[in-house]
């Protein structure tokens, strides 16, 4: 059971690597966008916990699929629109970091309150992982 709780954080540490339009999510920014804790996300990554059902749900909704979570089976990403969209927007970018372009390229109109919200949340806690580093390197000039 534990190595089959492995697998399953592996897919899902895959499918947080491809979440953001392509580009890899900090296990923080990727917990903000599922509505989950970082230590819980790092938990069911590490196989120390089992993904609970709630996860898989957020997941199918933004388009990922649950069945390949649970057993590598089919396509990453579900048949549904938000599969589609999340498909498209893998295959025709990739993002390797976050940078202001990418905020002023997000098509605010073409989204829901909701998942503005749900935008800008995640790159508000990228902007908050690059002040750390900014703020870690000026330290060490001093």
């Amino acid at each position: 059971m534990e190595d089959l709780q492995k697998q399953i954080g592996m897919r899902l540490r895959e499918v947080r690597n491809i979440f953001f339009e392509g580009g890899k999510l900090s296990t923080r920014q990727f917990a903000i966008a599922v509505n989950e804790t970082k230590d819980n996300i790092a938990n069911y990554e590490n196989g120390r916990a089992n993904v609970p059902n709630r996860l898989l749900v957020t997941l199918f909704n933004k388009g990922i699929n649950p069945t390949y979570i649970l057993t590598g089976n089919g396509s990453i990403y579900t048949s549904n629109e938000a599969g589609q969209l999340l498909a498209k927007r893998a295959g025709s970018k990739v993002i390797a970091e976050a940078n202001v372009s990418e905020i002023y390229s997000i098509e605010s109109k073409n989204l829901s309150f909701e998942e503005m919200v749900k935008q800008f949340g995640i790159l508000t806690a990228a902007a908050g992982d690059m002040m750390k580093v900014i703020q870690k390197k000026t330290n060490e000039k001093k």
